[in-house]
């Protein structure tokens, strides 16, 4: 999958991307919309939507979807070039770390290449060890993309539909949900057509 930019528009005073990846398959429970916080892609400094402090290279865009299924069970692999800890000193050694020690042999281009994952069958959409928000007491709140300690990799379901959109970086290590937890930044969206 290659994307291709097709449009910049100014809504609200926030910048949007809008990319197109044309593919061919026959795929059960299609996703179309893959959006990504654009500060993620291009780097930058300042805070998100909880007023948390980021300061990223970026160079994190995904590079390729692997796309794998049965008639009735579809595992999207979502291949980023880089994940960037929102601290600039712990992100180099992160990054050296990951490639380097954890999950040698992985493209590091830009830092070390990031690999998640989520299933979707039955209608469900299943994010296991990728899923953003937290629950807790029956409490359950999103994970905005700066959280300066570890992130929970949380484990989760939501409802698909064929208009699903998947935000891939709720989180700076890509943890994702069908719900935005960073309205207040801009975003890329990426749309690939399973024709």
């Amino acid at each position: 999958m290659k994307p291709i930019k097709v449009a910049t528009v100014n809504f609200d005073g926030k910048i949007y991307d809008y990319y197109y990846a044309p593919m061919s398959s026959s795929i059960p429970y299609p996703i179309h919309w893959w959006v990504q916080v654009r500060v993620d892609i291009d780097g930058g400094k300042g805070r998100d939507s909880l007023g948390q402090c980021y300061d990223v290279d970026g160079h994190n865009g995904i590079s390729e979807i692997v796309v794998m299924y049965t008639s009735t069970k579809v595992t999207y692999e979502i291949h980023f070039y880089d994940e960037d800890h929102p601290d600039p000193a712990i992100d180099a050694s992160y990054d050296w770390t990951r490639c380097h020690i954890l999950y040698h042999g992985r493209d590091d281009t830009y830092g070390c290449e990031d690999i998640e994952s989520i299933t979707v069958e039955g209608g469900t959409i299943k994010f296991a060890g990728t899923w953003s928000n937290i629950c807790a007491n029956g409490v359950c709140v999103e994970q905005t993309y700066a959280m300066q300690m570890w992130p929970q990799h949380e484990t989760g379901e939501r409802p698909y539909s064929s208009s699903v959109e998947i935000y891939v970086s709720n989180v700076w290590d890509h943890l994702m949900d069908t719900v935005d937890s960073n309205p207040d930044m801009d975003k890329n969206w990426g749309y690939t057509s399973w024709t």
